[in-house]
């Protein structure tokens, strides 16, 4: 795929050429739905067009496509779930990508479909080397993918502090897969570029290749803007790191109470995800406002309340304190149940069975994750009323005032004051942040300096 096909929606869809450059798109994608099913569901069917197929989805975006481009689309979908395989197979990754690119089309259009979290969810599920490991190679070749789209599309007039948050990111991820390397020298932006196609180079080499087509054919826009590769791309990230961290999770509650190096080495691993995922806020908060809201108004009804990454996360560790009535409505208990006894609760349980040096051990364990947690709540409120501002939210909420009410809430430690709509530190028993935490609730809120020091410790390296 040419580095204009990954560039995001095609520029000549403006003045009215993309008709005739996409024009053989529908004519092709017939020929393979014929194909397919002349060939019969025990026979390998050839392969989907699918560099034409998301060139031209993108050029339009899936909220606006051409009648015929649509038909041809869903008259594919339908033959390609008729065959389709269990993941990670092609036949799998195409019908479940067809099933995603018409749901606009077929008025299916969800949370699910615009983001492609299910597909991107069974295919860690399918992982040989487990889950967590699964997630974690998706999501390195999926920020590799958002860094070279950024830079490349720097060429074409963005601006400078969208090409130093992707620089800034390709060094976070460097130091993320060497995490006991000293932290490299900044990244230029050619030098980032070739680090990237390198990463994603040797991450799709001897794996299935459902990884590189959903590098190369996601995510698929409901429109035209251009920072909406950006925005979609992150939240594809955001729920496959929600994922691990859930993941993690359980196999932090399922250690027993004499496995303490094991239980800190897994809430250690859920701090430096929760990491990860706070750092791309960096990039997310330059997304354009204007373009964000249109954004908005096509995707309507597809907001993160409808996670169910975040869902499982959040009900694994808080349990009945996570479920809001907002959040139930959105994903229902049936599709991510509570735990018998949540995590949080659990590890205070064992805290209290545990001599001095150990409770301590695990103190600073918990006030790790719950600080990282917040981080990632202060970075999300911060971005959130940066780009949308004082609007109603998705799913019926208001918006950023629902996000201050619950920004407090820790992830593990419970507190009276959890449900409070002041800033963060308000909250007993948060440790504070690190420095370079400090720099992004700074630059994304605008809070002034804090002062070291508190009853937490510094959380031990990674990103």
């Amino acid at each position: 795929m040419s580095d204009e096909d990954r560039g995001g929606p095609d520029p000549v869809h403006a003045d009215g050429r993309a008709s005739a450059r996409h024009g053989h798109v529908p004519t092709a994608i017939r020929a393979w739905s014929r194909a397919a099913h002349t060939a019969g569901p025990a026979a390998s069917a050839p392969e989907f067009p699918f560099t034409e197929a998301t060139r031209t989805l993108r050029a339009y975006g899936t909220g606006a496509l051409p009648a015929e481009l649509a038909a041809a689309l869903v008259e594919a979908a339908a033959t390609a779930w008729s065959r389709a395989g269990t993941a990670p197979a092609e036949s799998w990754f195409t019908a479940h990508w067809l099933r995603c690119a018409t749901a606009t089309a077929t008025a299916t259009q969800t949370y699910e479909t615009y983001t492609m979290c299910g597909l991107l969810d069974q295919y860690c599920r399918a992982g040989t080397t487990g889950y967590e490991e699964t997630a974690n190679v998706l999501s390195a070749a999926l920020v590799a993918d958002l860094i070279q789209h950024e830079l490349r599309m720097a060429h074409r007039g963005r601006s400078g502090a969208r090409s130093a948050a992707a620089t800034r990111l390709a060094g976070d991820l460097r130091q993320a897969l060497s995490p006991d390397s000293a932290r490299p020298r900044p990244l230029g932006p050619d030098t980032a570029l070739r680090f990237c196609a390198r990463l994603i180079s040797g991450l799709c080499r001897n794996r299935p290749s459902a990884l590189r087509r959903i590098v190369e054919c996601t995510p698929l826009p409901a429109t035209t803007e251009p920072d909406e590769y950006l925005f979609n791309r992150s939240v594809q990230i955001m729920e496959i790191l929600s994922g691990a961290a859930a993941a993690q999770a359980a196999d932090a509650g399922r250690c027993g109470p004499r496995e303490l190096p094991e239980l800190v080495s897994r809430l250690g691993a859920l701090t430096r995800t929760l990491r990860h995922a706070a750092r791309l806020f960096h990039i997310v908060s330059t997304i354009d406002a204007g373009q964000f809201a249109r954004i908005r108004a096509a995707t309507y009804g597809t907001g993160a309340l409808q996670s169910p990454a975040f869902a499982a996360l959040e009900r694994y560790c808080r349990g009945e304190r996570a479920l809001r009535p907002e959040l139930l409505t959105a994903v229902p208990v049936a599709g991510s149940p509570l735990p018998d006894v949540p995590l949080g609760q659990a590890l205070e349980g064992l805290r209290l069975t545990l001599e001095v040096p150990a409770a301590v051990r695990l103190e600073d364990a918990v006030a790790a994750v719950d600080t990282a947690w917040l981080r990632w709540k202060r970075a999300h409120h911060g971005v959130a009323r940066r780009i949308i501002g004082d609007v109603p939210g998705t799913g019926r909420t208001d918006g950023v005032s629902y996000l201050s009410r619950h920004m407090n809430a820790p992830l593990l430690t419970h507190h009276d004051r959890q449900e409070t709509p002041g800033g963060p530190h308000d909250a007993p028993g948060v440790p504070p942040v690190r420095s370079r935490d400090r720099r992004l609730d700074r630059r994304l809120l605008g809070t002034p300096r804090i002062p070291s020091g508190g009853p937490g410790r510094r959380a031990g390296s990674g990103t």
